[in-house]
This record gives structure tokens, C-alpha cells and sequence, in this order.
């Protein structure tokens, strides 16, 4: 976080400091000084979050599992919590046909009675068909018949 304010004390620059800001910068600001500062930190993320970072790679798509962000050819996807899980899930899974009853226990928590009587998983594989495969020639979502669900390229 890079923090850009009026004129003030070095004792509120400590306390931005403290709370988690990387740099302070006190206005006026000379333009290739933050430009620098903004190039001194991109370096310093960059190198960081490359080692931090867990992804997942089928295709084009990346599912990075510590950021929870998706994306599909570069394009990042707007998901929501249970899209995400139910994805990350099959793409822990590549290329393994998944049981629907094995996903409502494992992205849902439901019990395998229950199961039976609801088509949730039919519901978010639609919606993430949408978001993921709808406008690219290559289809990672694919049904297999009579099981279930399987991320893969054909």
C-alpha cells in the first residue's frame, strides 16, 4: 500500500508505517519520485508474489489457490464463493471424472441421502459453463454420462 498525504508529522508517517503501508509519500509529489517509488514496489511484489503464488493450469485457464482469482485466457473471472470451490475442485481433479455425489460432499458438505434429491451441482456446472467456456473453441467443463462432471482439453 502506498500512502500519498499532506504535509504532516513524522509521527503520523510511523503510524501509516505501522498499520502496513509500504511507503509514504508526502505531497508535494515530484512526479518521477513516485513514478520511482511506484517501480520499487511493483519489483518488490512482483518477486514476492510470484513465490507465494499456487496455481492451477488446465489449458488457459489458471486457478490461483491462494488469491482465489480465476482466469481464462488472460481474462479474469468474476466467480462467486461456491463457483470458485466447485471449480477448484475439478481442477484439483483434471482430467478425473467426478461423481456428482462426490462434489455435494465436498464443495457442499451435503449428506449422500440428501443427494440424491437435488440438482445443485447441474445448476453452478451451467453457470460456470457460462463464465469459463461460453465464446472459446476449446471446452474445459465436459459432462460424463451416467457420473458426473470432468475438467479437461480434449
Amino acid at each position: 500500500m502506498l500512502v500519498i498525504t499532506p504535509k504532516t508529522s513524522p509521527e503520523i508517517i510511523v503510524e501509516w508505517l505501522d498499520y502496513g503501508a509500504n511507503d509514504v509519500i508526502e505531497e508535494p509529489i515530484h512526479r518521477n519520485v513516485l513514478l520511482a517509488r511506484v517501480r520499487n514496489l511493483l519489483r518488490l511484489f512482483a518477486h514476492v508474489s510470484q513465490e507465494d503464488e499456487e496455481v492451477i493450469v488446465v489449458h488457459d485457464l489458471k486457478v490461483n489457490l491462494r488469491s482465489r482469482r480465476v482466469s481464462r485466457a488472460g481474462e479474469y473471472l468474476v466467480l462467486t464463493p461456491k463457483e470458485y470451490e466447485l471449480l477448484e475442485f475439478l481442477a484439483r481433479h483434471v482430467n478425473e471424472a467426478c461423481p456428482r455425489r462426490v462434489i455435494l460432499r465436498e464443495v457442499w458438505g451435503y449428506d449422500l441421502d440428501f443427494a440424491m434429491d437435488t440438482n445443485v451441482v447441474d445448476v453452478y456446472i451451467k453457470h460456470l459453463r457460462v463464465k469459463v467456456d461460453k465464446g472459446k473453441d476449446i471446452k474445459l467443463i465436459h459432462t460424463v454420462r451416467g457420473i458426473g462432471y470432468m475438467l479437461h482439453t480434449k
